[in-house]
C-alpha cells in the first residue's frame, strides 16, 4: 500500500511552528497499475505533470527570491518540496506507462525523446482511431490542406501540435549526436533547403 508520512503542524519548545515533510510514494501495485492506464487517465496525468511542473518552477523561483532577500521561507520551502515530490511521482507513473507500450518503447529508443515527452504524445492520440501517419499529422494541425475557417471549431488539437513542436525541437538539439536518426534527417533536409535557396 502507499507509504505516507502525514503532514503535521506542531509547536516546538521555542513556540515556533514546525511543519513536517510530507512524502507520498507509489506502491509497487500502483506502479504496476501505471502500465495499464487508459488514454483518459494517461491524459489527465500528463496534464497533472505539466501543471505541477509549472507550479514547482514558480514556487522554486519564489523560494530563491526570499533566500536572496534573506526573508524567512521555511514553510514555503516545505510546500515546494511537496510539489517537487509530487512531480517526480507523476513522472514515474508516466514513465512506466510509456515503457509498457510498443510505440512508447520505440519512441524512447530515438535520440531526443524521453519518457515524459513520449507519454504526453501517447496520451493525446487515440491510437485505435489513428490508422496511418497522415491522420496523426492532421489531428496535430500539420496537414497544410486543413484550414481553420472562421466561425468553425479548430480542426486539430492545439496541445498535440505544441507537443510535435517540442518533439521537433528535441531532434534539433541532438542533431549532432551519434545515432540521432531524426536529428540527422533534420540536418540533411536543412542543407537541401539551404542549397535550394542558393540555386
Amino acid at each position: 500500500r502507499d507509504r505516507r508520512q502525514v503532514v503535521g503542524v506542531m509547536n516546538n519548545p521555542a513556540g515556533e511552528i514546525e511543519v513536517t515533510t510530507a512524502t507520498v510514494r507509489l506502491s509497487r501495485d500502483l506502479a504496476g497499475a501505471s502500465t495499464t492506464l487508459g488514454i483518459g487517465e494517461a491524459r489527465i496525468l500528463a496534464d497533472m505533470f505539466e501543471t505541477t511542473q509549472q507550479q514547482r518552477i514558480r514556487r522554486g523561483n519564489q523560494v530563491k527570491a526570499l533566500e536572496k532577500s534573506e526573508e524567512p521561507h521555511s514553510v514555503l520551502r516545505h510546500f515546494f518540496g511537496i510539489e517537487e515530490a509530487l512531480e517526480a511521482q507523476i513522472a514515474r507513473a508516466l514513465k512506466r506507462y510509456t515503457e509498457s507500450t510498443h510505440l512508447g518503447s520505440w519512441m524512447m529508443s530515438q535520440k531526443g525523446v524521453g519518457p515524459l515527452l513520449a507519454a504526453r504524445f501517447l496520451a493525446f492520440v487515440d491510437w485505435d482511431k489513428a490508422w496511418n501517419p497522415s491522420q496523426v499529422w492532421a489531428f496535430a494541425g500539420l496537414d497544410p490542406n486543413r484550414v481553420w475557417e472562421k466561425g468553425h471549431k479548430r480542426p486539430w488539437n492545439a496541445r498535440l501540435k505544441r507537443l510535435c513542436f517540442l518533439l521537433g525541437e528535441s531532434f534539433v538539439k541532438v542533431q549532432h549526436r551519434e545515432g540521432a536518426f531524426y536529428g540527422a534527417l533534420f540536418t540533411k533536409k536543412k542543407a537541401e533547403l539551404w542549397q535550394k535557396n542558393l540555386d
